[in-house]
């Protein structure tokens, strides 16, 4: 029986909702594979917590989350990103297990999409695991990936979409390339079909941002080098940037909207003016 990963938590467990996914950089194995900072929902607060690690923020900020020196440190060298959700009580331990497995099986099924993606770059691929949480035990789960997810922090937006699209759409049946655009095109062509009946909730994952992003995806996985290559990776997490909290996320890199001019010009070239609705 293979022995599971231990990751200690982040001090004392934070209030989350139950049922949604949530978000935490885990440091290093030589840095004691410690949760970084509080579970996060929000995709942009984990932009600002890249940023306040890149410049070293000692200043306490509500939207960053991480105090440079007090938090434990990112690792830069891999993704390390722990994915967790609070189960609502079934009533049983039988039904309890079942949410914790129908989870699981989701996050699996967009850890698959991400290596799609990952194979149109070239990259290595990223991996899964169940891990032993000091706080959840076995209902949190690692994503170690390759090094190019953290250059930016509209890559590692991506990721935390499609992870949050599967867990709330899914399990998502993609297994090829092939099948990725009919995957994007059947949820957003279902999820019109129930908003303009008045009945559900208008969901901006999927509405907006897969709706704005989905085309370009591959685009920006095939042309990763030429819009993130040479000091830009600098400059993007630079302190004297505006907007950058509303400007780091992969919507904003796909409406070229990021608080980088030079990045906007990149992805233009680069991603193009594509027709998500073809």
């Amino acid at each position: 029986m293979t022995k599971l990963i231990r990751v200690e938590a982040f001090e004392v467990e934070h209030y989350s909702p139950s049922g949604d996914i949530h978000f935490a950089f885990m440091s290093s194995p030589e840095n004691g594979r410690k949760q970084c900072h509080k579970w996060l929902m929000c995709r942009d607060f984990m932009s600002d917590i890249l940023r306040a690690h890149v410049n070293e923020d000692t200043n306490y900020d509500f939207s960053s989350h991480y105090i440079f020196g007090e938090n434990p440190p990112i690792d830069f060298n891999k993704l390390r990103l722990l994915i967790g959700s609070r189960f609502p009580n079934q009533g049983s331990e039988t039904r309890n297990q079942q949410a914790v497995d129908d989870f699981k099986e989701r996050v699996f099924s967009a850890k698959r999409i991400i290596n799609l993606y990952e194979d149109m770059a070239g990259w290595d691929k990223s991996k899964i695991t169940t891990v032993h949480h000091s706080v959840r035990e076995k209902k949190v789960w690692l994503l170690t990936g390759p090094k190019e997810w953290m250059t930016a922090p509209h890559l590692v937006s991506m990721i935390t979409l499609i992870m949050r699209i599967s867990v709330n759409y899914g399990p998502l049946k993609v297994t090829k390339e092939k099948d990725l655009k009919k995957c994007w095109m059947t949820l957003l062509k279902g999820h019109k079909e129930e908003s303009d009946s008045g009945i559900f909730t208008l969901d901006m994952d999927i509405a907006e941002y897969l709706a704005n992003c989905e085309a370009k995806f591959p685009l920006l996985m095939k042309n990763y080098d030429k819009i993130f290559s040479d000091s830009i990776r600098q400059d993007i997490f630079s302190p004297d940037l505006e907007n950058y909290h509303v400007g780091s996320g992969i919507n904003s890199l796909c409406n070229y909207e990021t608080a980088l001019g030079e990045l906007n010009e990149r992805a233009k070239k680069h991603l193009g003016e594509v027709n998500n609705n073809a």
